[in-house]
């Protein structure tokens, strides 16, 4: 091959990215066909995927309520769950029209673009050699493929592609503000957010902090990148204030405290300092002795170790840079200590804390802080030699990794010849924390008929169903009656007694729909419709998407502005 042609910029990075997606198809290798882990967390996560597929063929884009699941009662999943993944996933559906393979393709493209964001965040600090290191060890770290191997977590892997990219784009808009950098950094916590609340719980405070530190160590000329850091973030959250905002204000309507207790008490699940070291892979249940191998993996934390010292050797020729890596090693030792039981005043002082549920979800952001520190060992060395220890540490990573690709659980595949259906005999597996607060007892069976008469004397004629959340028939009422939907209640669903809104009764056992109608013929209509404050919150987050192309804009003008002038 042309030797002038491997000294290029671009060709390596375009040999690294290829490196990259064939070591993803490894790392992702039991995902590669239409079967996956047969596991709960695997059917809920396909429960949702073929829900939002069903709601958007509806034209639910926000799919806040899925109606066929339940036994056609339904459940109010994504107006709280973090949806990006499921997005992704639905998206592909369409293309290759087989659920099993739309979501293994989305976790294929997680561990890709999570490896791809790695490399260019890294790339700044140690060159290439030591960015294709540390996207390799941020791909195999233990607890990213915990997560998907043994925990399954869809929605929380995903939130790893976007972890480098936010501080990837600090750094950019702190180095040279302009319209790609601040779009990026806007899109790259717009994704977080959407991928896992408590991922972004975790993790945004950490980058936050890492943008004032930048502040303090930057020259006067750079410190106005944290106003713009500061300005992209505001972007993001009012660009998914149609997700937070509701979830937030609504959940006081929904029994989620069945989330933050039992199982999901952080009190019980902290780690052991040897476990953050080394933690055998079993299977079983989580909470009964035989949990996933919540682990850092002794190979980084050598590599961390190696790198730290590298650091010295180069300290004066870039302070600043030095003084950056010293901040991820902080990091990551406050996030571990995080993971202690030493740490409990510290979970028991913030009670936001109790959304995490679960210490060791911390590991997600320990893992990127490693993984990035990682890629310093290849200074140890000069030259070529760099990507030599590059690649050689690259392979005793990938190697030792190798256990924990088996999956615990058996490959299977699942028979969803009728989506619809599948919905239908499906129940959540989330101990029906998004149960609607007027759901005092659920229904063990399917109901004998969808539309009934719960009290007077009526018939009900012309049933039809026309979406999945909208539905219309005629009824001729010889009293006075109440008729029963048997859909439990949520925030948006109205009925109307020809065209004219009536008020629906939900307190009752099952938390069903009850309306009254008068005597006579009458033609009904129920449906889920908007209510003010969503609607308001889509507002919001479509008025800060053209925020957000307003500033692009300005930002591009500006700096064609300045070029004109320097012309």
């Amino acid at each position: 091959m042309n030797s002038g042609l491997l000294k290029k910029a671009w060709f390596q990075d375009l040999v690294c990215v290829t490196t990259l997606f064939a070591l993803s198809l490894l790392a992702a290798k039991s995902f590669l066909g239409s079967q996956v882990i047969g596991s709960e967390d695997v059917y809920a996560g396909l429960l949702r995927l073929i829900g939002l597929v069903h709601v958007w063929q509806d034209g639910q884009f926000a799919a806040r309520w899925l109606p066929d699941i339940n036994f056609g009662y339904g459940y109010s999943l994504f107006n709280f769950y973090p949806p990006l993944f499921y997005y992704v996933a639905a998206g592909l559906f369409f293309i290759v029209r087989d659920f099993l393979l739309a979501a293994n393709l989305t976790i294929v493209l997680s561990f890709f673009l999570s490896g791809v964001g790695m490399y260019y965040l890294a790339r700044d600090f140690f060159g290439r050699p030591g960015a294709l290191l540390s996207a390799v060890a941020f791909i195999f770290a233990p607890f990213h493929l915990c997560d998907i191997y043994r925990r399954t977590a869809f929605a929380q892997m995903f939130a790893y592609i976007f972890l480098p990219f936010v501080i990837f784009y600090i750094n950019r808009v702190f180095a040279r503000l302009n319209a790609a950098a601040f779009i990026g950094l806007a899109l790259s916590v717009t994704g977080l957010i959407l991928s896992h609340n408590i991922t972004m719980i975790l993790f945004f405070p950490v980058a936050i902090a890492y943008a004032f530190f930048l502040f303090f160590i930057v020259g006067p000329t750079q410190r106005s990148g944290l106003a713009w850091v500061l300005l992209a973030v505001a972007c993001a959250l009012g660009i998914t204030t149609y997700y937070w905002l509701p979830a937030n204000l609504e959940m006081k309507y929904v029994t989620n405290s069945n989330i933050y207790g039992g199982l999901g008490d952080y009190h019980q699940h902290f780690m052991s300092l040897y476990h953050l070291i080394f933690a055998p892979w079993k299977s079983g249940p989580l909470g009964q002795g035989m949990g996933p191998s919540f682990q850092l993996g002794w190979v980084h934390l050598i590599l961390v170790g190696s790198s730290f010292l590298a650091f010295f050797k180069i300290w004066r020729v870039d302070i600043n840079r030095t003084w950056i890596q010293i901040f991820w090693l902080l990091a990551a030792a406050v996030l571990g200590f995080m993971t202690l039981d030493r740490a409990l005043p510290v979970w028991d002082a913030i009670p936001v804390l109790k959304y995490v549920q679960f210490p060791w979800r911390i590991f997600v952001a320990i893992s990127f802080c490693i993984s990035f520190l990682a890629g310093g060992f290849v200074l140890w060395v000069d030259g070529r030699l760099r990507w030599l220890l590059a690649v050689a540490a690259s392979l005793f990573l990938i190697v030792v990794s190798v256990p924990f690709e088996a999956p615990i659980n058996p490959m299977r595949s699942y028979d969803i010849k009728d989506p619809q259906q599948f919905l239908y005999n499906t129940r959540p597996m989330d101990s029906k924390g998004f149960l609607p607060v007027w759901v005092k007892a659920v229904p063990l069976k399917p109901p004998d008929q969808r539309y009934e008469v719960a009290r007077g004397v009526a018939v009900i004629t012309s049933a039809r169903q026309v979406s999945s959340s909208r539905h219309e028939f005629h009824v001729n009422a010889a009293t006075q009656s109440i008729l029963c939907f048997h859909q439990f209640y949520f925030l948006g669903w109205k009925v109307t007694v020809d065209k004219k809104e009536t008020a629906i009764v939900y307190d009752n056992p099952w938390g069903l729909i009850l309306f009254q109608v008068p005597p006579g013929e009458h033609d009904v209509k129920i449906f889920l419709g908007q209510t003010p404050l969503r609607l308001m919150a889509g507002v919001l987050s479509w008025v800060s998407l053209l925020f957000l192309a307003g500033l692009a804009f300005y930002l591009r003008s500006r700096r064609s502005l300045s070029a004109g002038n320097l012309e």
